[in-house]
C-alpha cells in the first residue's frame, strides 16, 4: 500500500536515484537499536518513491510481503513503456530516532553481462556514457556508471 506525502525534502539516508539493473526486490525496512529490534521510531521514515505525475508517495508493505522496483535497464529494454522507479530513503527524527538503523535486503536483478541495450533517443538516462551508435553492452553501461559516480569519469 501506499500513502501520499507531499514536498522532496524527504531523502536523508538515501538520496533520489534509480536503480540501473532491471527489477530490485526489497523487503520492509527492519528497524534497530543497539542490535535490538524496535519499531521505527517516526511514521514519515522509510521507502519513498517518485510517480509518473511527480508526486512523491511513502511506500508501506509488511515483513510477509516484498515489493519490487523497475530499474533503469528494463526502462531501455522496454523501449520507456516501463519506467524506472526514482526511489529514496527517510532517516527517522525526534528523540527516539537516535542511535536507529535500518536495514533491508535489496535483490538486484540485471540482464546477462553481455546483454547488448539499444538506447531510445528518448531515454533521459546518462546520454554522456552512450556512443554515437546508441549501444552497449549491459557490463559497459554498468562500469560507466560505476566510473562516473565514484571516479567522476564519463
Amino acid at each position: 500500500s501506499t500513502q501520499k506525502e507531499d514536498g522532496d525534502s524527504v531523502s536523508s539516508w538515501c538520496g533520489w536515484h534509480t536503480d540501473h539493473g532491471s527489477l530490485t526486490g526489497l523487503t520492509c525496512g527492519l528497524f534497530m537499536k543497539n542490535s535490538v529490534e524496535v519499531p521505527c521510531p517516526d511514521s514519515a521514515a522509510g521507502l519513498y518513491i517518485r510517480t509518473r505525475d511527480d508526486r512523491v508517495v511513502k511506500v508501506t508493505f509488511g515483513e510477509d510481503e516484498l515489493a519490487y522496483q523497475i530499474g533503469e535497464t528494463t526502462e531501455i529494454l522496454s523501449r520507456g513503456r516501463l519506467c524506472a522507479t526514482p526511489h529514496c530513503v527517510q532517516a527517522p527524527s525526534g528523540a527516539n530516532a537516535s542511535n536507529v538503523e535500518r536495514s533491508t535486503f535489496a535483490m538486484f536483478m540485471q540482464p546477462d553481462w553481455n546483454e547488448t541495450l539499444n538506447f531510445p533517443s528518448e531515454i533521459p538516462y546518462h546520454q554522456e556514457l552512450i556512443p554515437p551508435n546508441g549501444a552497449l553492452t549491459f557490463g559497459e553501461y554498468s562500469e560507466r556508471l560505476v566510473n562516473k559516480y565514484y571516479q567522476g569519469k564519463t
